[in-house]
């Protein structure tokens, strides 16, 4: 198989056949063929610009089993947390303060945050904060919860399903069923809501053919967001001790991503960066976004989705930081949310 046709292909129509992106997923000799690719066309669809997401982790308990995560129900070795109405606040206030136009309110599947409450926290700091966006990322619910918080100012929602094979997922996450997720999905988009979906590369028992089958169902699926995470093993869940995802694999698929969805917005993934010696490396293969932790220090360990250590920087040090980093590359902070199809600043 020829890659530069492949390639050429792919820039020019967005499209591919499973064949050809399970060969580009294994192809890491060539590997920096498809990432300049894949910068082509993000450069060509989304711009230089790199979106900020201010993070605010608010809960960790989660009522699900997911093998791979480290919040997972069974993991009582996990100290637990809750942030009030007004620590949300505050958080979103330092966020604004220090200039992102889009906080991500993001916890487990954690009920005791109601429709109710949880449409009380989102009315305030859209009366507070108009130019910024909400996005949520709190897992699935029913139909009338999304309903309400979009009401309530919430416009964008992440909503990962980590596998498309429906059988590994339901083994992956005890015995709950990939069509209530994808309904989920459904939902959230006949409401309204920008809505973002991704996939973990590393899980076990993952096949190429497996990444390459949900890489199509994420372009089919027109998802606005896409997120392409790494698996790390983490202590307290089921799969401790089982090898990390490849980084060379998880940066592949992300530039496939935005080759077949070429102005999504694409995040270099807060998993993928700790396990690179430095952020720049993930910068090469396409993304337009990074994510960057913004609720109180003394909780962001607790966070525990995969291991990871705060740099104890405050979020405008983070962002003063990420700016500078993003210089170097030629690459600038967007001043906008950073909606879907925004126009290329």
């Amino acid at each position: 198989m020829n890659i530069q046709q492949l390639l050429t292909q792919l820039e020019t129509t967005h499209q591919a056949t499973p064949a050809g992106i399970e060969y580009l997923l294994a192809n890491e000799a060539e590997q920096d063929l498809l990432f300049a690719a894949a910068e082509r066309v993000r450069r060509n669809y989304v711009g230089n610009s790199v979106q900020l997401r201010a993070v605010i982790e608010f809960s960790n308990y989660c009522k699900c089993r997911c093998v791979y995560c480290g919040i997972n129900f069974g993991n009582d070795k996990l100290p637990k947390f809750r942030l009030t109405k007004e620590q949300i606040l505050s958080a979103a206030d330092s966020a604004a303060k220090a200039g992102y136009k889009t906080f991500v309110l993001q916890s487990g599947e954690d009920e005791s945050y109601t429709k109710e409450y949880l449409a009380e926290i989102i009315a305030e700091i859209t009366q507070k904060y108009g130019d910024t966006a909400i996005t949520l990322s709190v897992g699935e619910r029913p139909y009338s919860h999304y309903e309400a918080w979009f009401k309530a100012g919430a416009k964008r929602f992440l909503l990962k399903h980590e596998i498309g094979n429906a059988e590994l997922y339901k083994k992956l996450h005890h015995g709950d069923l990939l069509s209530d997720r994808l309904q989920a999905a459904r939902n959230l988009m006949q409401i309204g809501y920008q809505t973002g979906s991704g996939i973990l590369i590393g899980l076990p028992e993952q096949t190429l053919a497996d990444i390459a089958a949900d890489i199509l169902f994420l372009q089919n699926y027109n998802f606005n967001m896409i997120s392409i995470g790494v698996f790390i093993s983490g202590p307290g869940t089921p799969l401790a001790g089982h090898p990390n995802g490849d980084v060379g694999l998880t940066k592949r698929a992300m530039a496939l991503a935005r080759l077949l969805c070429p102005k999504a917005l694409i995040p270099a993934t807060s998993a993928l960066l700790s396990l690179l010696p430095s952020p720049e490396q993930a910068m090469d293969c396409g993304a337009n976004v990074l994510m960057q932790k913004a609720e109180p220090a003394n909780y962001e360990n607790l966070y525990a989705l995969y291991p990871r250590k705060s740099d104890e920087l405050s979020i405008a040090e983070r962002r003063a930081k990420v700016t500078t980093m993003l210089a170097a590359l030629g690459r600038t902070v967007s001043e906008t949310q950073g909606n879907y199809g925004e126009e290329l600043k």
